[in-house]
């Protein structure tokens, strides 16, 4: 039940959307950037966050059992819910000042936008005015992306190439 004083309640849909930020977008995002993640990994991470959901409240319904499932979820939550805005845009900036603050100089200016670009997609980043990607930082990415392949069978073996590949990264 639900008391009025407490304000407005978060409605199921942006409950749902929140929790496939983590349970879906994270490891999609790992597997764009060439790590190997394992299909049992992938699932128990998102197995995680499905219990996670039943504690926030997430109705059942909105609360799918499987990365596939969830996936589709997320597709139909953003193109119902995507779109731009100045909030979003304010944040995307925000967020970029502070990459750039943390980063040694201005050679890393387009790591940035070139991340959240290969990340989230041109579609998305437009919704946001992140600025275009950077060529050479965009090859950059591409190139640690294939450093990366395989990274997690590699790293349990050989440990400095675990160690290699934080540096880098």
């Amino acid at each position: 039940d639900w008391e009025p004083q407490w304000g407005l309640p978060i409605n199921q849909e942006d409950l749902a959307g929140t929790l496939l930020s983590f349970s879906v977008t994270v490891p999609k995002g790992l597997e764009s950037l060439g790590v190997d993640l394992p299909t049992e990994d992938r699932d128990a991470f998102f197995h995680i966050w499905r219990v996670i959901g039943h504690i926030m409240g997430v109705d059942e319904q909105l609360n799918p059992t499987n990365f596939e499932d969830g996936s589709a979820l997320m597709d139909t939550i953003l193109a119902r819910q995507q779109c731009a805005s100045e909030a979003g845009a304010s944040l995307t900036k925000a967020i970029l000042d502070f990459i750039q603050e943390v980063l040694p100089g201005p050679a890393f200016a387009g790591v940035g936008p070139s991340l959240i670009r290969h990340l989230a997609g041109d579609k998305a980043a437009d919704l946001v005015d992140v600025p275009p990607a950077d060529l050479i930082t965009d090859l950059a990415l591409q190139g640690q992306s294939g450093l990366s392949f395989g990274y997690s069978k590699v790293g349990d073996a050989v440990p400095t190439a675990a160690d290699m590949a934080n540096e880098l990264g």
